[in-house]
């Protein structure tokens, strides 16, 4: 007689360790360190699975934000919805995130930044420089960069971080 399979419920559980207040995964985690938890056919992130069972459904273009900040916690109640946006600013501003000069691949640190804002003033309209300020093609020659990166930092549309 064939066996029943247990329930998903049930084979998710014995693979928590809970805590005062994170439930950490103690099973298969995949490279970027989420849990990952076989439901049927296909392997899920953990955190994704409990937020469906424990929650609700999650809307397409979604992702499942963790207020803890461990991607090993699958406590519901450390789980919310956002968009990729409110994902990235919520690691921006808890300093998580490898942005600006804390990025491997950024060619400006932040004394570079603050340079580029001193010496290039966008007009009123995003147009031509004020009187006084260097030419964005200049500043963007000095600095290796291109022009439209030095117009987004003087306007702080990137690095809005740095304060001057």
């Amino acid at each position: 007689m064939p066996r029943t399979p247990r329930p998903a419920i049930e084979r998710f559980l014995e693979k928590v360790e809970q805590t005062d207040s994170c439930w950490l995964w103690a099973a298969a985690c995949f490279t970027n360190g989420y849990g990952a938890f076989r439901d049927g056919p296909k392997q899920r992130r953990a955190h994704r699975w409990a937020y469906e069972h424990f929650v609700g459904p999650i809307p397409p273009t979604t992702v499942v934000m963790h207020t803890c900040d461990t991607p090993r916690c699958v406590n519901p109640n450390h789980l919310r919805l956002g968009t990729d946006l409110d994902n990235q600013r919520d690691m921006t501003a808890k300093g998580r995130g490898r942005t600006g000069s804390r990025n491997g691949f950024a060619k400006l640190n932040d004394d570079d930044v603050r340079a580029i804002r001193r010496l290039y003033r966008p007009g009123p309209r995003g147009g031509a420089q004020r009187k006084g300020f260097a030419p964005r093609e200049h500043v963007a020659q000095q600095f290796g960069i291109d022009g439209k990166t030095v117009y987004a930092i003087a306007a702080r549309r990137a690095r809005a971080n740095v304060p001057d």
